[in-house]
C-alpha cells in the first residue's frame, strides 16, 4: 500500500492540489483512463472537490494490523 499526504504546515497551500494533477497526468501520459484510490475521511472532501466520486465506504488495513475507515474513490481521466 502507498500513501501520500501533505505536512500539517503546508495544508492548504495548493501541495495537494498539485500533487494530484501530476499523478493524473502521468496517468493519463500512460495510457490510464481511470484513477481509483482510498481517502482517509478528512480528505474525502478534497478529492470530491478534484472530481472524484465515493464509490464506497470501507476500511483498509494497515502494516501495522490496525483497521482504518477509508472512502474508496474515482475518476475518469
Amino acid at each position: 500500500m502507498l500513501a501520500v499526504y501533505v505536512s500539517p504546515e503546508s495544508a492548504r497551500q495548493g501541495c495537494g492540489s498539485a500533487l494530484v494533477h501530476e499523478i493524473e497526468r502521468i496517468a493519463r501520459d500512460s495510457g490510464v483512463t481511470r484513477l481509483t484510490l482510498h481517502a482517509s475521511l478528512n480528505a474525502e472532501r478534497f478529492y470530491t472537490d478534484l472530481g472524484y466520486d465515493v464509490l464506497e465506504r470501507t476500511e483498509v488495513v494497515l502494516p501495522n494490523d490496525h483497521r482504518m475507515s477509508v472512502v474508496r474513490m474515482g475518476k475518469n481521466l
